[in-house]
């Protein structure tokens, strides 16, 4: 799959999961704007890191970016959101 497909559907997952979060659990608006913000904080990230696929995605990966978010400051409920935003994220992605 050439990367502006994947783009494209990592684009479609995240689109996917906002709308279940709006739908299906009832956030707010600003929770909504939070989640997307962390995840595409988290895409960028694997981006820069070359990582363009998710299924290439590790769990390394995910302590290298919670170790840097954690040495920027980040206080410990920013962190549980980007967490619980990110975790749910791949959640729906995987299963879709």
């Amino acid at each position: 799959m050439k990367k502006t497909q994947k783009t494209d559907q990592i684009e479609q997952f995240l689109g996917d999961y906002l709308n279940e979060l709006r739908y299906e659990r009832n956030l707010a608006e600003n929770s909504l704007e939070s989640y997307s913000r962390d995840i595409k904080s988290f895409l960028s990230f694997l981006s820069n890191s070359s990582i363009t696929d998710l299924s290439e995605v590790t769990v390394e990966n995910g302590r290298e970016f919670f170790l840097l978010l954690s040495q920027s400051g980040l206080n410990e409920r920013s962190l549980a959101r980007f967490h619980s935003s990110i975790k749910g994220f791949f959640f729906i992605s995987c299963c879709l």
